[in-house]
């Protein structure tokens, strides 16, 4: 479970950086944040050039030509992961960054690994057991995925509640109801539960 919680942050961050150089042309100094990101994160710089290249069906010199304007620019901090010295891989269970932060969350969520927030939104209490109506796994989904995107470090606070608050109101979500008969508009208890 954590395994994919913390794919999916990665897939996010890579769909973001892929969506910044279809749209500019270039790596951005954001793109060229989160790929950072990336690697600390332990993606190594030739898994990163990979899915990049896919993703954009670009050729290697093409890569090449991409990195160098980024590095040209002086927006990268670290300049060997673009000219391709490779970076040393660190194991899931050595990095202890990520094994400091997946223990805080398993001993947040009781090794549950769900609803990091530990919110009661969309909840019932049915005799001595709360019971989550169907709305309460897609807030808690939202609001993990959103938790974990700012514990990776490839998104800012601001932006990730942006988009989590766009979703749930895209997808028709006003206000979160709660247990205790208290209600929050959505903007509120998203920001209130990250």
């Amino acid at each position: 479970r954590m395994e994919s919680i913390w794919m999916d942050a990665e897939n996010r961050i890579i769909q973001d950086v892929v969506r910044r150089i279809k749209k500019c042309g270039k790596i951005t100094s954001t793109a060229d944040y989160q790929i950072n990101r990336l690697i600390e994160l332990g993606k190594s710089t030739e898994e990163v050039e990979r899915i990049l290249k896919d993703a954009l069906d670009a050729t290697y010199p093409e890569m090449y030509e991409l990195y160098d304007e980024v590095v040209n620019w002086q927006y990268v901090r670290n300049k060997d992961i673009y000219e391709q010295i490779n970076g040393t891989f660190i194991p899931p269970e050595e990095n202890e960054w990520m094994m400091q932060i997946s223990e805080a969350i398993k001993k947040q969520t009781a090794d549950d690994l769900r609803n990091i927030a530990q919110s009661h939104g969309f909840s019932v209490i049915m005799g001595n057991k709360r019971v989550y109506m169907p709305f309460s796994e897609y807030y808690q989904k939202f609001v993990d995925a959103a938790i974990m995107d700012i514990l990776s470090g490839g998104y800012d606070y601001n932006t990730v509640i942006r988009r989590v608050v766009t979703q749930m109101t895209n997808s028709g979500l006003r206000t979160v109801d709660y247990a205790t008969g208290h209600s929050n508009r959505t903007p509120v208890a998203v920001r209130r539960a990250v």
